[in-house]
């Protein structure tokens, strides 16, 4: 009997020391492409993040003194020091303690299902879903829209093997890159791919950039001839014809990796499944 009762006090006592550990575990965040309006103009440089395991949105601007801290479980708003954020190089990710100090900071309104707005030290705040970039463009206008893909483009670190086998395609070949700014996988694999490209350096291998509306339905012309079911999508072409395609995630290790292979007919398909 008392070897049960101590069973189940050290059962007990360990729920509790692991409850108290995570309790200093630092929270994760997650970049969330959002359009943020600060007295009604665009303000492209703000970034939102999301706690999903803690309930919680972040907002950080430059614009801002403070960054914005909603708690969604709780209705409520609050505002800490920027400097509680610590980002990861790609900027998609930052840590921040778990017990980082906040102060109230008013209430929000929500709209529908998730954009928020609310006041800040005498300016209007509305944070909107994100309204994608749509048809033909290159990476200017694509940085300028969703400036942290910039960030996961200058983190990346693609193999230098692959590299080297992209830098040594002879033949002129299309690569058609169809993305979207809104969309999660688009923003894990296009920037990198984009790096291992500019690393290339090839004038034999022509990008081609085209952002894609939400349910893919836009453009509609694109989307037919590609028979476009997932993004990102990649399709290498060659006179005209395509000889593989990469679709929504790579096979291998990278988006990168399964290009060399199809320029070298390694591979023709990197299917979803």
């Amino acid at each position: 009997m008392r070897a049960a009762m101590f069973a189940l006090m050290f059962t007990v006592t360990g729920i509790a020391i692991s409850a108290a550990q995570s309790k200093h575990e630092p929270v994760v965040w997650t970049d969330s492409t959002r359009d943020v309006y600060i007295n009604g103009e665009i303000d492209r440089s703000a970034q939102v993040l999301t706690s999903e395991a803690t309930q919680r949105i972040a907002l950080i601007s430059p614009r801002l003194d403070r960054a914005v801290v909603l708690y969604t479980s709780r209705r409520t708003l609050y505002t800490s020091s920027p400097d509680s954020f610590r980002f990861y190089p790609d900027r998609v990710v930052a840590l921040s303690d778990a017990d980082f100090v906040v102060s109230p900071g008013g209430s929000y309104k929500l709209h529908g299902e998730s954009d928020y707005s609310f006041a800040l030290g005498g300016r209007s705040v509305h944070i909107a879903t994100h309204q994608p970039l749509i048809g033909d463009t290159d990476t200017q206008r694509l940085f300028d829209l969703v400036p942290v893909w910039r960030s996961a483009m200058d983190s990346s670190r693609p193999d230098s093997g692959v590299i080297a086998r992209l830098k040594n395609c002879q033949a002129e070949t299309t690569i058609n890159i169809a993305l979207g700014t809104w969309c999660p996988d688009s923003k894990k694999h296009v920037p990198r791919l984009l790096k291992a490209l500019e690393l290339a350096a090839n004038n034999h291998l022509h990008i081609k950039l085209i952002g894609i509306g939400r349910k893919l339905h836009e453009p509609r012309e694109i989307v037919k001839h590609f028979k476009l079911a997932h993004v990102p999508t990649v399709i290498v072409e060659r006179a005209g014809l395509e000889i593989g395609r990469i679709v929504e995630h790579p096979i291998t290790t990278s988006m990168e990796e399964d290009l060399a292979a199809i320029l070298i007919g390694y591979s023709k398909h990197s299917e979803h499944e």
